[in-house]
């Protein structure tokens, strides 16, 4: 009898550890597939567009974004110019008496940021960016008042035989920016961001108002 029981215990044993044993495969294997769902629900891309002023100008930016969970990478291109009108000598331009400057500044970055949850799905980045600042000097554009003219000063592309003389600087440069987003969740919404980058030659900060293009925040 005692043979027996302790047979009969060991084959309950044995039947309870199998289906433990499977029971912890099919809940891993459920595990797994929530996870998988929950990792894809996680990612999007997305660009955003931006336009707004610094305190160089009016200034343009464009970002291309990928984000896993709430943590995100991305590049963009910034672009801003600036003319000063007037007779008085700025930093970093020649010393050319009678003459109107402009000052252009290009941005490449790439960056890593966060969003956060709420309403506006806030976010946060920081990254490291190429600089490249152009000073130009050229005759007042009140001696050639053109369309023409006028176009090429407001984007800051070459002024053809009204060049009087120029200055290239290239540095690198740290960005910082802050991001809200209306209508994370829609394929379309709009963007508000507050930007600043650091670096060696000449800080500057903007705003800018736009639009995103893709989901930022996956649908629930």
């Amino acid at each position: 009898m005692k043979k027996q029981i302790t047979l009969l215990l060991a084959t309950l044993f044995l039947l309870s550890g199998s289906a433990f044993c499977q029971t912890a495969y099919n809940t891993n294997d459920k595990d797994s597939v929530i996870h998988i769902s929950q990792k894809l629900k996680g990612t999007s891309l997305w660009g955003e567009f931006n336009i707004g002023y610094s305190n160089n100008g009016t200034m343009g930016n464009a970002t291309l974004n990928y984000r896993k969970g709430n943590i995100y990478v991305g590049t963009s291109y910034y672009k801003s110019h600036i003319c000063y009108d007037d007779s008085k000598q700025h930093d970093h331009f020649l010393n050319i008496k009678n003459s109107q400057d402009h000052k252009t500044i290009q941005s490449i970055a790439v960056f890593s940021g966060i969003v956060l949850r709420g309403k506006w799905s806030p976010s946060f980045i920081i990254g490291i960016s190429w600089l490249q600042f152009d000073y130009v000097n050229t005759i007042p554009i009140k001696e050639n008042v053109t369309l023409e003219r006028i176009w090429e000063t407001i984007i800051g592309e070459d002024y053809k035989n009204e060049k009087l003389g120029s200055k290239r600087v290239n540095t690198i440069g740290i960005p910082i920016g802050m991001n809200v987003h209306l209508g994370s969740k829609h394929f379309a919404g709009l963007d508000a961001s507050l930007n600043a980058n650091l670096n060696t030659h000449s800080i500057f900060v903007s705003g800018g108002i736009g639009i995103h293009i893709g989901r930022i925040i996956s649908r629930s």
